[in-house]
Parts: C-alpha cells; structure tokens; sequence
C-alpha cells in the first residue's frame, strides 16, 4: 500500500465535449479552438489531469495535452448518454421540444439559443466524475477537485493574473502564462495552497443569485446558498458524502419533472447539509482591474469570483 501521496499536488478532472443546440444533448457548439488558451492555464497548475471526452473533441485534446502537459495526463471515452440519468433527461427534453430520430431538433429556429445551450448531462455528471477519480486515484493524490476546462478565460480572470482569451492562439501567448508571467493565479502554488486549506468540500456561492424556488420546496429545504460548479472538491473522504447526497436530490427532483443544471442541486446540498462544505463567497463574476479586457467598472474593495483563486494563490488565507 503506497503512504507516499502527493500532498503538494491534485487530481483535476475535466471535459470537453462539442454539442450543438440544436442536439437533444444541448451545448454551445464550440469547437477546441475556444477552450485551448484556457485549457493550457489549467495545464500549468502542474497536477496530474483527467478528461472526459468523446469523438466531438478526443483527437483534438489528445493532440492538444501530449504537446502541452507537464504533469501526467488520462483522457477517457465516456459516451454522455450512458449518464445514469440520461433516459430521464432526455425524456424531459423530449416532452418540452419534438426531436426526431437523429435527436436533433425538429424546429431548431423556433426556440431561442439560450434555452438549450446547456449540456445537462456534462453538467449532473461533474459530480459522478469527480468521486470516479477520488476512488480510482490513479495518480495517487489526496486531493481531486473539478474543474471546468474553460474557466481560465479573461471575461473572469483579468489577463494582469492570467485570464486568457477564447480563440486565442496560445501558442504565441507564452508571456501571459506562468512562468513567464509570475502574477498569473495558474500555477503549481495555487493547488498546494488549495490543499492546504481544504478540510471539508471546497465550493464557491454567488451572494446574489437566488436558491431554486421548486426544488426548495420539493425538498423541505427553506435556507441555502447558489453554489457555482466551475470548481469544487476536496478529499475523496468530503467527496463521498456530497456525491451521494447530489445523487439522492438529482433522483427525486427528476422524478417530480424538473429539469435543472448541476448548480441548483448543489445549493439544495449546501441548504440541507451546509455543514459538509466549505464555501467561499463572491458578488461579481467579472472583474475590476481597469485597463485589462473585460473591465467590470467595479470599485477595487468588490468581491469579484477571481479574487478567491488569487489571494488563494498569494496565501492570503485570512482573507477569504
């Protein structure tokens, strides 16, 4: 039995898969082109990575992580509708819009992009993913967190601290990325300072966002916080409890025909069992470092989402 884990590091587990709309899958149809300069932030935290895939995007990623990986990498072939859930998704989706035989939509232009421009299943599957790596540890961490394969890009991280813009063409971009820019969040200190602190489920909750009113109600559940899923985990021992917990709720909300993201269910978790999780709070999603793109107009004392991953970074732990 091996004791030697690697503290300083993580497991991260991923996806990348490429639906369109139109698909009874739903997604926002982008191709690798807008993950990679992202993506290769993620890359430089320098911890061992898994990613889920399909034949939308597996050639294209494995391409991608065998020129850029500098830690140890696993990509998996999960097919999305072997989801345990997916037959009850996809009967609800189907009960909401006609598809036809190749599960694409009969009257594409009749429903507006952003009602279907969410993957269901990427999204419920997040959870079963991270607890598979958590038992599997095949790269012998003690910690795995979840990581959206986009998060790193400059409409939430400013490019100053690494914040990268989709469709850009990394490759001639090394100066924004660590090492060669010191100040960017994504780098090997981040995941060992994470792990430093992370005694319970590590997540994060919108202040202003509103719990669901239906699945509060459903579950009896009258206090909560909006959890976001761009990043979470912990030990596989915090894992465990919440990934059964999401399961149950998940179940229960499907069979009372309810359709939601994985975020909802979450924030029921954190209403429910508040006490298994550790969460660290933010108000604005886009950021204030005036001259960087996707400047927010924010005064300097708000509580933008990158500000949590940054004073992580900089071990400013009381802080948070």
């Amino acid at each position: 039995m091996r004791t030697d884990f690697k503290s300083d590091k993580a497991t991260l587990v991923t996806a990348l898969y490429n639906y369109p709309p139109n698909h009874i899958l739903g997604g926002r149809g982008w191709g690798f082109d807008h993950y990679k300069s992202p993506l290769l932030n993620i890359l430089k935290l320098d911890c061992p990575i898994i990613f889920y895939s399909d034949k939308t995007m597996i050639e294209q990623l494995e391409s991608f992580a065998s020129n850029f990986a500098s830690s140890e990498y696993k990509i998996i072939e999960f097919d999305l509708m072997e989801a345990s859930f997916s037959e009850k998704v996809i009967a609800l989706k189907k009960s909401k819009h006609p598809y036809d035989e190749s599960n694409e939509l009969k009257q594409p232009h009749s429903i507006p992009y952003t009602a279907l421009d969410r993957n269901h299943h990427i999204c419920l599957q997040k959870m079963s993913w991270l607890m598979s790596a958590a038992n599997l540890n095949i790269f012998e961490t003690d910690f795995f967190y979840w990581i959206d394969a986009g998060i790193a890009h400059h409409g939430i991280f400013p490019e100053t601290f690494g914040g990268m813009e989709r469709l850009m063409s990394c490759e001639y971009k090394k100066n924004k990325y660590y090492p060669e820019n010191p100040d960017s969040i994504f780098q090997p200190t981040f995941i060992k300072n994470l792990n430093k602190i992370c005694k319970k489920f590590f997540c994060m909750h919108h202040q202003e966002y509103p719990v669901s009113s239906s699945i509060n109600k459903l579950l009896d559940c009258s206090v909560g916080k909006y959890i976001v899923a761009g990043m979470f985990g912990g030990s596989k021992s915090s894992i465990k409890p919440i990934h059964d917990i999401f399961y149950k709720i998940l179940d229960k909300v499907l069979d009372n025909n309810i359709l939601c993201l994985e975020e909802p269910i979450l924030s029921a978790v954190a209403g429910l069992h508040g006490d298994l999780l550790q969460t660290y709070s933010f108000t604005h999603w886009y950021h204030d470092i005036k001259g960087d793109p996707c400047y927010g107009n924010l005064a300097n004392n708000e509580k933008c989402f990158y500000k949590i991953f940054k004073k992580i970074k900089e071990e400013k732990f009381d802080e948070l």
